[in-house]
């Protein structure tokens, strides 16, 4: 299962070949394509983690763009009976996801770097059980005083 993770609008995605979302709006005519930013992209078999952007980028096709259902906000002022009600549709774009990578990168990536095998830890002896310690010694009850 190859997947991404891209970047735009001040957000992340984790995205598939063939998905479609609604992201923050973008300035672009539709049927146009993008490249977008990737910070991560992964085969299955091996992941490439950018620092902070990986090399290949995330192509992707403008569908449409609209607006988001509105959202009803009402303010209201205690003791002074002031109220307002106001709505707001946020905009934006619904892109379709078409190329994860570039083919020459995943060629690149079918040779994976082979690990170093770790060394074996070793095992922490057992704590030794800490005595308990003697409780202190209370004070003596005070005498109660004598009557003049």
């Amino acid at each position: 299962m190859a997947f991404a993770v891209i970047r735009t609008g001040g957000k992340q995605y984790v995205v598939e070949a063939g998905d479609t979302l609604d992201v923050e709006k973008l300035e672009e005519k539709e049927g146009k394509v993008l490249k977008l930013d990737t910070l991560l992209i992964s085969d299955g078999k091996t992941t490439d983690v950018g620092m902070p952007l990986v090399k290949e980028s995330v192509e992707a096709t403008v569908v449409e763009h609209g607006k988001a259902k509105k959202v009803h906000v009402r303010t209201y002022t205690s003791k002074k009976r002031t109220q307002r009600t106001y709505g707001h549709r946020q905009p934006f774009t619904r892109i379709t996801i078409t190329k994860l990578g570039s083919e020459t990168a995943k060629a690149a990536e079918a040779t994976p770097v082979k690990e170093e095998p770790k060394a074996k830890a070793k095992k922490a002896p057992a704590a030794k059980i800490a005595a308990k310690k003697p409780e202190a010694k209370k004070a003596p009850a005070k005498k109660p005083v004598a009557k003049k």
